[in-house]
């Protein structure tokens, strides 16, 4: 009887005298192993040696000749010298290509898949690497079956002029228009009655993309709007003096962008906050760019195959075998049941996108891999900064004025360093206190006999702070050893 070596996923009893405990490691019989895992017990550790042999056996069955020969059993096995667990996991793999045109399956098994997009966005976009990858990843959160409702909310806020809109539209138009719904105009209860089930009893918002540009504070912070974000809903509107129920079926995925939306609260921790770069040295390369065309004429030759080859996604349901790996890199706040959930959806979203580029398990589960966490992480920093609320633009440019901690800073002096109206200004500041990034003290100046506000920076704020892969799963095995890090 062949062995596996498993790891445990959950804490279960065997027998009386027999238990194990989530994270340790055993050897037993494989089919004890297999049932097992079916269980979601343990999952079974693949040796190197096994994979080299699968892939080795995954080129055989993936000849032509071998093709014809029909299902691959019995003596089939021995003639060609794979493992019948090789032939199962490869027909799972291989099952859902054989609907897809062979240069649209080229693209979308090209290692480089989630850059070689990037670089089709930047035929129109000069720059703006991290925002790119940040707004096109949350677009493909529309691929994910199994995904928190709050995940995949973005927000584009940057100051104008600084191609927000423009460089939002750029990434999404890889998307067709049939999953891609823009509006530049939407008033706050439109999302009652668009779409509704009552009307329109098929459609639904899942695996939609909807981006609203340049959207107004009210609709921003409007009830209907929140509760647009975090799930379908069941609004009860009055009609001809009646009460009637309106049904939203689904949920899309919702970008947004917006130059100088005040959100609360609420609808921060509802969305992640993506930023442009406003820098100098962007807007000389822009300048740059637009002079080479002119002087040269230059036209952009779009990869239309690569494009196109998106329509061959589906939706999918994923698994991260290796989500312990990073659970006590998130600080214990409040805010971390969405936050956490959110990079969890990341990972998952990459791996959907290189669906038919990784492994999928006998349940039909998309298994997400390291690859995946990375493009995850990156794009993590890029919208939180390490903190485990977003912030706005013009929040981070407060909080920079803030040198010294729990140092007192006058509203005044505040001010002196930002080209922010007062009353925009003093909203923010309590903004930041409500996150909790500020403290505000009170102190009496003798001058003008009055109690004037202070602002602080809070030194505890907990961050985020997440390792590379390899990093991690190194940190981890030598922690397990007994060893000091």
């Amino acid at each position: 009887m062949k062995k596996k070596r498993v790891k445990v996923l959950k804490d279960f009893q065997v027998n009386d005298e027999l238990s194990y405990k989530k994270g340790e490691e055993f050897i037993v019989d494989e089919d004890i192993a297999k049932e097992e895992e079916a269980e979601g017990k343990v999952k079974i550790i693949k040796t190197k040696e096994e994979e080299a042999k699968y892939l080795s056996d995954k080129q055989t069955l993936k000849n032509p000749v071998v093709r014809k020969m029909g299902k691959i059993e019995k003596d089939k096995l021995k003639i060609l010298n794979v493992d019948k667990e090789s032939v199962e996991r490869f027909e799972r793999e291989d099952n859902p290509k054989k609907e897809i045109q062979g240069n649209y399956l080229r693209e979308l098994e090209d290692p480089n898949l989630f850059n070689n997009l990037i670089k089709e966005v930047q035929l129109k976009v000069v720059g703006e690497d991290k925002a790119i990858k940040s707004i096109f990843l949350c677009s493909c959160g529309r691929l994910v079956e199994n995904s928190h409702l709050a995940s995949f909310n973005l927000l584009v806020n940057s100051k104008s002029g600084s191609g927000k809109d423009f460089v939002t539209s750029a990434t999404v138009s890889l998307w067709n228009r049939t999953v891609c719904i823009k509006r530049t105009r939407i008033s706050p209860t439109a999302f009652t009655y668009w779409h509704s089930a009552n009307l329109e009893p098929d459609w639904t918002w899942d695996g939609k993309i909807l981006v609203l540009e340049d959207i107004s504070e009210n609709v921003l912070n409007s009830d209907v709007f929140k509760v647009m974000q975090s799930s379908g809903s069941i609004a009860t509107i009055v009609v001809n003096n009646k009460a009637v129920d309106l049904e939203i079926q689904g949920k899309p995925v919702i970008i947004i962008t917006t130059a100088k939306a005040s959100p609360d609260f609420e609808l921060i921790r509802r969305n992640s906050i993506c930023q442009l770069d406003e820098s100098k040295e962007q807007t000389r390369k822009i300048l740059k760019e637009q002079t080479i065309k002119a002087m040269n004429g230059v036209v952009n030759n779009p990869n239309d195959i690569l494009v196109d080859s998106l329509k061959s996604l589906k939706r999918v349901k994923v698994k991260i075998p290796f989500a312990n790996l990073f659970l006590d890199y998130f600080p214990s706040e409040l805010v971390m049941r969405t936050t956490f959930n959110r990079f969890i959806d990341f990972i998952k979203a990459s791996a959907s996108l290189h669906q038919h580029q990784r492994e999928i398990d006998k349940e039909g589960f998309i298994i997400a891999n390291d690859k995946d966490y990375n493009i995850a992480k990156e794009v993590n920093e890029h919208l939180t900064k390490g903190n485990s609320i977003p912030i706005t633009r013009d929040q981070e440019d407060i909080l920079n004025v803030f040198e010294i901690v729990d140092k007192l800073y006058p509203v005044d002096y505040i001010n002196s360093k930002i080209p922010l109206s007062d009353k925009w200004l003093r909203l923010q500041l309590d903004k930041l206190v409500e996150m909790g990034f500020l403290d505000v003290d009170g102190i009496k100046e003798k001058i003008q006999n009055r109690v004037i506000r202070h602002y602080k920076k809070r030194e505890n704020f907990d961050k985020i702070y997440l390792l590379k892969f390899e990093e991690m799963s190194k940190k981890l095995e030598k922690l397990e050893k007994g060893g000091k890090l």
